[in-house]
């Protein structure tokens, strides 16, 4: 599931940056048009500290992943497979600059010739608590910083990890009326895993910049650029362990189509532009929430707000 991410000038878009906060009697000309919040996915999005009329307080986004990656057998033949993945995702607003998002990924695929494949077996679950720590300078130019942490629990399938990860990030957004930029900075400290066959790794870093333009009213473009870490493992003790830091970044462009006030559709993507080396990547790692690491993948998304 998605949890982990780097970034540099981006903007902080499905597309928080990128819509206006301000009540119309805050100013005189006319605003800009105003377009409703959608949530994540990989990155945090800076939640909005004033609630414009009509503002959402709920979304709930339902993503579709298909992605092919390769998986060796004890003789070191590679071979391709195909992970379909349904997630459902949402972020809750509280009016008091604190929101909640939510993941619960499902999995379906198999790793071994002899493994029935899966039918959607449970991933990982995540909850983010995130605070609007702070905002500068008019709606259509604002500066925002947020602060987030939360965690990636334990789950047992094939797919899931049995490890319980600690997350804490920060976010800070640029908004220039119909563009946006972002930079999230997101650490991932990595549990034990109760189960001896999973490989141990280290702490997960991630750096993720993101540009995001509101082509008009009913159509958004964001492209994001992530660059991850992830660290060797540290427990001497354990006998399958990551003993080689992996480092891999991906490009993400997604276009994100207004189809009624209350439903958006995204179109995404997610292309390695710098590969891990193939004999780091284990599927016992059990890393499927994060993006990229297994390599490419095309995503569609409804998103409903309330």
């Amino acid at each position: 599931m998605k949890k982990i991410i780097p970034l540099l000038t981006v903007l902080s878009l499905n597309s928080y940056a990128l819509v206006d906060y301000t009540d119309p009697s805050d100013y005189q000309s006319a605003p800009a048009p105003q377009v409703r919040k959608s949530q994540r996915k990989v990155t945090r999005r800076a939640a909005p500290r004033k609630q414009s009329q009509g503002a959402k307080f709920l979304d709930i986004k339902t993503t579709y992943k298909s992605q092919n990656f390769d998986v060796a057998n004890s003789e070191g033949q590679v071979r391709e497979e195909k992970l379909s993945t349904i997630t459902v995702d949402g972020r809750i607003e509280t009016g008091y600059d604190v929101y909640l998002e939510f993941a619960f990924p499902m999995h379906s695929g198999r790793l071994s010739n002899d493994q029935v494949e899966t039918s959607f077996q449970k991933g990982n679950p995540e909850f983010i608590l995130g605070l609007n720590w702070l905002e500068f300078g008019a709606a259509q130019t604002a500066l925002a910083l947020d602060i987030y942490a939360g965690m990636i629990f334990s789950s047992d399938s094939d797919f899931a990890s049995k490890r319980t990860d600690k997350i804490i990030g920060v976010h800070t957004s640029k908004r220039f009326f119909d563009f946006g930029f972002g930079l999230n900075y997101e650490l991932n400290l990595t549990g034990a895993s109760d189960d001896s066959s999973e490989q141990d790794i280290g702490t997960i870093q991630q750096l993720t910049a993101q540009v995001g333009w509101l082509v008009s009213s009913d159509i958004r473009f964001v492209v994001s650029a992530n660059t991850i870490k992830v660290a060797k493992s540290t427990d001497a003790g354990r006998s399958n362990r990551l003993e080689t830091d992996i480092k891999y970044a991906y490009i993400k462009p997604e276009v994100i189509l207004t189809l009624s006030p209350n439903v958006d559709l995204h179109m995404m993507g997610t292309f390695q532009s710098r590969r891990p080396k193939n004999e780091l990547v284990s599927t016992d790692a059990r890393l499927w929430h994060l993006e990229g690491f297994y390599g490419n993948s095309l995503a569609a998304a409804l998103n409903f707000s309330i």
